[in-house]
């Protein structure tokens, strides 16, 4: 989708993955989870990753059941939750993270949470099960898939910037952009000194910066977001080189 958006907003992507997703190498407590999940009230997925691996093993113990509630923290959660067929998803209103997850829910006075299955990667963050359970829920972690860093190397990223052929990177992730500045090396650290990265969430722009991309930019959420903030920062930097 991001690279559809790029090409046609007139831009040339090259898709260099900075995380390998896969399956749980040891996925036998996840299974025997799925064959409960009637037992839950509301099922939550943390990124659309997580709908993907979540519902390939949901649906591979039986069928979705039409009275679990469910929950994404983003909209393009949602909308890969609506093309699997399950729709009246619950998403924040703007801040599409687990804060602003947990401040949509605590408005719903209807939503009845006492046994929460949270589908995420291994090793997320914990603010969203630390709350619900601090709020009296009983949380499940439905850790359906894993990261790692990819072994690709970035010497040919590198090479392309020094040719004048990469004007600017988008990282969808704070694990993302650690591994990016490992993959590119010493050599990557001018790259990410002078080149404008686009992130859709405050906390992965933070850890950029941190990291030295001191040309770091927050766009709005989602793929759309992320290529219009790009052609609007390049649009200003047009109309200032005049």
């Amino acid at each position: 989708m991001l690279m559809r958006l790029l090409r046609d907003g007139g831009g040339e992507p090259v898709l260099f993955p900075a995380l390998e997703i896969r399956a749980p190498a040891q996925p036998e407590t996840l299974e025997a989870t799925m064959r409960d999940l009637a037992r839950f009230d509301l099922a939550i997925f943390i990124s659309p990753t997580a709908v993907e691996y979540g519902l390939r093993f949901a649906t591979a113990a039986g069928p979705w059941p039409k009275e679990l509630k469910v929950a994404a923290v983003g909209p393009g959660g949602a909308t890969a939750l609506a093309a699997a067929g399950i729709h009246n998803v619950i998403v924040p209103a703007s801040r599409f993270d687990s804060e602003g997850l947990l401040d949509k829910m605590a408005k719903l006075t209807y939503l009845t949470y006492r046994n929460v299955i949270i589908f995420r990667g291994g090793g997320g963050r914990e603010l969203l099960a630390t709350e619900l359970k601090r709020r009296g829920a009983e949380v499940t972690l439905a850790e359906c898939y894993e990261r790692s860093k990819p072994a690709t190397d970035g010497a040919p990223i590198v090479a392309m910037w020094r040719e004048g052929r990469l004007d600017a990177i988008t990282v969808t992730s704070s694990e993302a952009m650690d591994n990016l500045v490992e993959m590119l090396g010493e050599p990557g650290r001018e790259l990410l000194a002078v080149t404008p990265v686009f992130a859709p969430h405050p906390r992965i722009i933070e850890r950029a910066q941190w990291r030295g991309a001191l040309k770091a930019q927050l766009t709005a959420a989602g793929d759309k977001g992320i290529v219009d903030g790009m052609q609007s920062y390049f649009a200003k930097a047009a109309r200032l080189a005049k």
